[in-house]
């Protein structure tokens, strides 16, 4: 295709010609269109060399951040674009650089810059912002190979059958280690990779065993990798359907059925009757009881009916017991929802859990930081024996992972005492002064602040103490190996989901989802 230039342009000087322009110009669904046939299709974007895609799934760092973090991972050469608010274009001129980049570290596609999550993938000429790459870079592991073909040559047409190899490891190429082959292979991870695959020496085949890192999920209907169809939000937000409101004909109005209607009920509604007298002679064995009143031993004598002063007055309370016990009435609710920290501070939540019959006692606890995303959880056993303590060594486990987050700790409990101990400076019991005193001693090396929290904001520690009880030793998590339940706890907490606890006349307290399911 051969640029010509034309006669100036009296406004834009020298205008740039193209004998054989591309594309069709038509018209479709109303709009006007264009059309590029495969022939044009080479024309359509410059060649670039090895071009890597980066995604920041929930906040863009800075320019600055994002240049002093590929300054430290000691490319050879490196320049980045911002593509929009969640993407940048990474152009690196070493294929080694690029391979290390698509594996991520420890084999993970993804990198944190300044606590951000950056998930790179491949750029193909199909690359659409809306999207993201079915290619991903894998590691696998090819078991029993012959020993004269552990030859890079020969390893690379064997990659040919998965996908498109990349690397093969320096183990492999040294044979310092002839059990099994090992090559990085870019696949398709929307299909199953094979797990065998045969080998054909002259006729005589053979079978052998492919293992395969662990693969990325990949949505095909939002074609984004991270997680399944079945967890994708856009395939939730398609099931989900308001329900139709209810419309009563005879009050006209919005809300309610024929049977709670409030006129319907008020003329059928009847006072009902009780017989005392009955109420009296019920048998001792039962186990619900409550007290006699004033108001019904007025209404038993005013029908006539015989109560003895022994049976009122004397041990035998519990032979009186009134029919129908009222619920308490709920005194007011309170909204609680948990709040991420501001940068550079990280929160830190913990709880404890300890059953007095079976004396099992277990603790748990999360850091996140300002975008509440989770950078560390954990949940462990504990040799606790009551509740007070269990809180206490699940906070001293907490501080020691928060300390390795940042230096600026925001602690959040939901034990009341506690909070109002480290605050006050007391000792505390004398029998857990030793822990008392560490925590103390953990909390001089940070900057910290330290608040209370009701039960029900602190679901996702409370969920990590009752894990802790079941498990036989200290279990660490982070983002990616995390229980999809404390996912789908610290997801809700990250956007805002609040949850209600309802105070009653009596004094206790009923916590609830805010949509209605009971903890």
């Amino acid at each position: 295709m051969n640029l010509v230039m034309n006669n100036h342009h009296p406004n834009l000087g020298p205008v740039l010609l193209d004998p054989s322009p591309m594309g069709i110009i038509g018209e479709s669904l109303g709009k006007p269109s264009i059309y590029f046939s495969a022939t044009d299709t080479p024309y359509l974007a410059p060649r670039l060399g090895h071009v890597v895609v980066g995604k920041f799934p929930l906040s863009i760092p800075t320019s600055q951040h994002i240049q002093n973090a590929f300054a430290n991972m000691n490319f050879v050469g490196c320049s980045w674009k911002y593509l929009d608010d969640r993407h940048v274009l990474i152009e690196l001129s070493d294929f080694t650089d690029y391979v290390n980049l698509l594996n991520g570290p420890n084999g993970i596609p993804v990198w944190f810059i300044e606590q951000h999550p950056m998930r790179v993938f491949e750029w193909t000429t199909e690359f659409d912002l809306s999207f993201e790459s079915r290619n991903v870079a894998v590691w696998c592991s090819l078991f029993a190979l012959p020993l004269r073909f552990f030859d890079t040559a020969t390893l690379f047409a064997i990659g040919r059958i998965f996908g498109n190899p990349i690397k093969i490891d320096h183990a492999t190429i040294t044979r310092s280690r002839i059990s099994f082959a090992r090559m990085c292979v870019e696949i398709d991870i929307s299909k199953p990779p094979p797990k065998k695959f045969v080998l054909d020496i002259g006729g005589r085949e053979i079978t052998r065993r492919v293992k395969w890192d662990k693969i990325p999920l990949f949505c095909m209907d939002c074609r984004n990798v991270g997680h399944s169809k079945v967890t994708c939000c856009k395939t939730f937000r398609k099931k989900r359907k308001r329900p139709i409101p209810l419309f009563r004909m005879d009050c006209r109005n919005v809300g309610h059925l024929k049977e709670t209607c409030c006129k319907v009920f008020r003329r059928k509604r009847k006072r009902p009757k009780r017989d005392y007298n009955r109420a009296v002679q019920m048998p001792t064995d039962q186990t619900t009881r409550r007290k006699p009143t004033r108001s019904a031993f007025t209404g038993a004598t005013d029908l006539g009916i015989g109560i003895q002063c022994e049976t009122l007055h004397g041990n035998e309370e519990d032979d009186f017991m009134l029919p129908n016990p009222l619920r308490p009435r709920i005194m007011r609710s309170l909204l609680v929802q948990w709040q991420p920290p501001d940068h550079p501070w990280v929160k830190l939540n913990t709880d404890g859990s300890f059953a007095a019959g079976s004396g099992q006692a277990g603790g748990g606890g999360l850091v996140r930081d300002s975008d509440g995303m989770l950078l560390g959880a954990f949940c462990t056993p504990l040799a606790a024996t009551s509740g007070f303590e269990a809180e206490l060594l699940a906070l001293c486990q907490g501080l020691l992972m928060a300390k390795e987050q940042g230096d600026h700790v925001w602690i959040e409990l939901d034990a009341a005492a506690i909070v109002t101990m480290l605050k006050s400076g007391k000792q505390g019991p004398t029998a857990l002064r030793h822990t008392i005193v560490q925590i103390r001693l953990l909390l001089r090396q940070i900057q910290y602040k330290i608040t209370h929290i009701p039960r029900e904001g602190n679901r996702a520690a409370d969920f990590l103490a009752s894990r802790g009880t079941q498990t036989s030793d200290l279990t660490v998590y982070d983002h990616i190996s995390a229980p999809p339940i404390l996912k789908a706890l610290v997801r809700m907490d990250q956007w805002g989901y609040p949850n209600l606890r309802f105070k009653f006349e009596d004094g206790s307290a009923v916590n609830n989802w805010i949509w209605g399911s009971s903890k």
